[in-house]
């Protein structure tokens, strides 16, 4: 990544006003699009299928198409992007370590988010916000997963677990931290910033400390891989394993000892390919 010995201050500001406008684009151009297909099409839909729709364009047009965007207009020369090697895949090795470290991340973000709910206020204008989005996501939830046919299983899966980490993916770790990274600013504070506007687009109080500490895990797992698949990957597999707990609703120990299988396998992983 470029430093700021080659990355002008006016460089930095035209390349932050170019995001900010793409993206702010990209999101009216997101609920028009949804608003529009749903309202046009999806009258014959049933209400579940309609949310689906809404939300496949929603992270289509609202994070994959400007992020995809943003690598190539923002592109140095020479070929230096802002995505670290999208056009190249991680190695196998690299594969088995990004599904082990996702294993290893779902217990410790069920315990933090245990003891997010004990540090939440249980009155006051903040307990009442919290409440209401998580009334608004379980209702989410139950409208596309409960009673989901085989086919509406396969088109829960594609949403919540490849598309949400693709196209979160490109934009937060590629395109974000690629260019605060770009401009200089050391690791820690890229990825803590990255990290709260990823706590910050997903709205949820009472997720606050988990989807921090996520965001945190995601960006070091970015920089230590420098492959954006390989953190796709991560996340496409933690998401895989969320939502067997949100629908199987299996115990805490169970996901502690697959984790700790997985650590196992982390490791050597990492020996391995250091003795080599």
């Amino acid at each position: 990544m470029c430093r700021w010995n080659d990355y002008s201050r006016g460089d930095m500001t035209r390349d932050f006003i170019i995001i900010i406008a793409v993206c702010l684009f990209a999101l009216l151009v997101a609920n028009l699009a949804s608003q529009f297909v749903v309202q046009m099409y999806g009258d014959g839909w049933p209400p579940a299928v309609r949310l689906r729709a809404a939300t496949f364009i929603m992270q289509l047009t609202g994070m994959f198409a400007p992020a995809i965007l943003l690598d190539k207009v923002l592109r140095r020369d020479g070929g230096d992007r802002l995505i670290y090697s999208l056009n190249t895949m991680p190695s196998l090795r690299g594969v088995v370590l990004a599904l082990s470290l996702a294993a290893i991340a779902v217990p410790v973000i069920m315990l933090l988010s245990g003891l997010n709910a004990a540090l939440m206020p249980s009155d006051g204008w903040l307990h009442e916000y919290a409440i209401g989005q998580d009334e608004a996501l379980n209702s989410y939830y139950a409208l596309v997963l409960v009673g989901a046919s085989p086919l509406g299983w396969v088109a829960n899966v594609f949403l919540i677990v490849v598309v949400a980490a693709v196209c979160e993916e490109l934009l937060f770790r590629g395109v974000f931290l690629g260019f605060l990274l770009r401009c200089g600013l050391p690791r820690v504070i890229a990825v803590l910033i990255v990290s709260i506007m990823f706590v910050c687009i997903h709205s949820q109080v009472s997720a606050f400390l988990p989807r921090l500490v996520m965001g945190i895990f995601l960006g070091y797992a970015y920089l230590s891989f420098r492959n954006i698949w390989a953190v796709i990957i991560i996340h496409a597999a933690y998401n895989l394993l969320a939502l067997c707990d949100y629908v199987l609703d299996l115990p805490l120990w169970l996901f502690m000892l697959f984790g700790g299988v997985c650590s196992v396998i982390a490791i050597r992983t990492m020996i391995n390919k250091r003795l080599k």
